[in-house]
């Protein structure tokens, strides 16, 4: 009776590794996917943000006047004028 007890145990502890191994590969995987979808979202808006600029400044020069960009803390809010 000691063996299968033994042998039961080593089968649960196996299952077990199989589990916590399949939890942490899925873990990592989400974790992978969320912060590349990150990334490309914060190159998306940079590109926007560019591009909105751009047509700001352009704008202004139309109107014979000069574009003064002022930038936000970390870069998330941009202002710009026409003088």
């Amino acid at each position: 009776m000691d063996t299968k007890s033994t042998e039961f145990e080593e089968l649960e502890k196996k299952a077990i590794f199989k589990i916590s191994k399949k939890f942490n590969n899925s873990f990592f995987i989400i974790i992978s996917l969320i912060f590349i979808a990150i990334v490309i979202g914060l190159f998306i808006n940079s590109y926007f943000v560019h591009k909105e600029i751009l047509y700001a400044s352009n704008m202004c020069y139309e109107n014979n006047g000069f574009p003064i960009v002022e930038r936000g803390f970390m870069s998330l809010s941009w202002a710009v004028t026409c003088k």
